[in-house]
């Protein structure tokens, strides 16, 4: 009687189990090929959205700038009637105080939208840029309490790297110090899309920041109206006085009274020894 013999056979030697584990590690391989590609498409593409975000961003940036620039330019060629109509053209909550002293009498004029005369009422508005006439005062008061000198570098005052070119006060009060007529800070972005007022977020820290950037690479710049030069001059005087800005105003205004027929000379200042 024959007795069958009963061998195994291995799973390597079978023809039918080799295709299908060649199959499947082929299919493993196309699917880990695929993942790979995948993501490196999804890596250029988030790159490209970046780049492009960025882009359009600095042409808006840019292009507002322009805008900026050539509006500026008809400025001086407007007069005082045209300068507030183009200004109040077609926005209903506009309204522009305009005060006269005339013969010791004070009088003032309220106008509203496409530059109408409305009735006479108070109203609050943001100062801007007339605490730069505010500043230039209470830097002409600094000179003659001989706190500061005009031809002082700034790093007289401030905490500055050495071994750079800074711009004097003079420089800084004339709007000769060389630095861009652009001042930008990171809040700036958040304050155009809310609608807010440019500078606000802008702080001490900030100002500082940039003015340790500076070192002029001229002896002399032409005129360049700068808004963070006279922010560069709020720090000289809180150094120089050892308080801050708004109280150096409430300060000032409680003190003294307005400078008259006196002149603090920017060519040649006289320093005084501090009481």
């Amino acid at each position: 009687m024959q007795i069958p013999v009963c061998r195994d056979v291995s799973q390597q030697e079978n023809p039918e189990y080799n295709y299908w584990n060649s199959a499947r590690r082929r299919k493993t391989k196309e699917q880990k090929s695929d993942m790979k590609k995948a993501g490196k498409s999804w890596k250029k593409k988030m790159i490209i959205i970046l780049i492009s975000v960025v882009l359009c961003a600095l042409l808006v940036l840019g292009g507002l700038m322009i805008y900026g620039k050539a509006q500026m330019g008809k400025i001086p060629g407007l007069t005082f009637m045209d300068a507030l109509k183009y200004t109040t053209q077609g926005k209903p909550d506009a309204r522009i105080t305009v005060g006269i002293i005339q013969d010791g009498q004070a009088s003032f004029t309220v106008y509203g939208e496409n530059g109408q005369i409305l009735p006479e009422e108070n109203h609050v508005y943001e100062i801007g840029s007339l605490t730069k006439t505010i500043t230039a005062s209470m830097i002409s008061r600094a000179v003659m309490d001989g706190r500061i000198r005009l031809d002082d570098t700034i790093d007289a005052h401030l905490p500055l790297p050495k071994g750079k070119s800074y711009p004097t006060i003079t420089e800084l009060l004339t709007h000769t110090s060389g630095d861009s007529a652009y001042y930008f800070a990171t809040p700036m972005i958040g304050n155009f899309f809310a609608g807010r007022n440019s500078f606000n977020g802008i702080n001490r820290d900030m100002v500082l920041t940039k003015a340790k950037g500076l070192d002029m690479n001229r002896e002399s710049y032409g005129f360049t109206y700068s808004n963070f030069g006279y922010a560069a001059l709020g720090l000289v005087l809180e150094a120089v006085y050892n308080y801050s800005s708004p109280a150096q105003r409430r300060r000032y205004f409680a003190a003294y009274r307005p400078v008259s027929n006196r002149i603090c000379a920017l060519s040649s200042p006289v320093r005084t020894e501090q009481a």
